[in-house]
């Protein structure tokens, strides 16, 4: 029998700056959530920031697939429920569901993690989570795990960004939700007021750092599908790839 009380619960009410021109939650608002929600219930069970840290390791994610049928606006309270599932390999994985507070529905989200040595930054035994995460819901809520992108043979340079201190976390990389609103400005205000982000997959490939160059390449795969490269200009390395899919109002 699932105990619920391994589902966390957590309300969010948008503010002002976390709102866009049009009144709604961002998306990357959205994702912050999403990883706020996480990092308590992880920390919480056992198997968090600080405990990984006690071990020499830290926590990466790997990808995301959000879902998003409807966008909170200014000063709404929603809700995210999370909950871990049960790892697969070197593979945690975790779904979140989102709700306004009357429970409706307003979208869903997995995304697959995993641990690295603080050293030499390679994957370890998911040991850190053994025996702590109790039973959870196993059905995915997306009826799939987050997947990995198809990159097209060519695409455009759209745009070059110096990573600088307001992209960098404590972890000494930029921050994933940062990576969304790079997403987010390669499109203009004319679009932005036609459509909203339906769905969103994001693969983290490598690590950015401060004063990292970043080239953002983007091409279209449909008449509002979108596929994102970013590039590490000094070494050409890719650091993530996502997939926007957009919608009409």
């Amino acid at each position: 029998m699932i105990n619920l009380s391994n589902i966390r619960s957590d309300r969010y009410t948008v503010n002002w700056h976390e709102s866009d021109f049009k009144g709604f939650a961002s998306p990357d608002v959205i994702c912050n959530y999403l990883g706020e929600s996480a990092w308590r219930q992880a920390g919480e069970q056992g198997f968090g920031f600080e405990d990984a840290e006690k071990l020499g390791q830290f926590w990466v994610v790997l990808r995301w697939y959000i879902k998003l049928q409807n966008y909170p606006r200014w000063r709404d309270e929603i809700v995210v429920e999370t909950w871990p599932r049960k790892p697969e390999h070197l593979f945690a994985f975790r779904d979140y569901r989102i709700t306004d507070v009357g429970g409706k529905m307003l979208g869903a989200a997995t995304s697959t993690w995993m641990v690295l040595d603080g050293v030499s930054r390679r994957p370890q035994r998911l040991d850190l989570v053994e025996n702590k995460m109790g039973l959870t819901p196993e059905d995915k809520i997306l009826g799939t795990d987050a997947s990995k992108i198809t990159l097209p043979l060519s695409m455009p340079v759209i745009n070059e960004i110096a990573v600088k201190y307001n992209d960098v976390d404590f972890n000494g990389h930029v921050t994933n939700t940062r990576y969304v609103e790079w997403c987010l400005d390669l499109f203009g205000h004319d679009f932005h007021q036609r459509h909203y982000l339906a769905e969103l997959q994001i693969n983290f490939l490598h690590e950015c750092s401060f004063d990292d160059t970043v080239e953002l390449k983007m091409t279209s795969t449909g008449n509002t599908e979108f596929i994102v490269l970013a590039s590490n200009k000094q070494t050409g390395e890719n650091i993530f790839a996502a997939k926007l899919t957009w919608l009409s109002y």
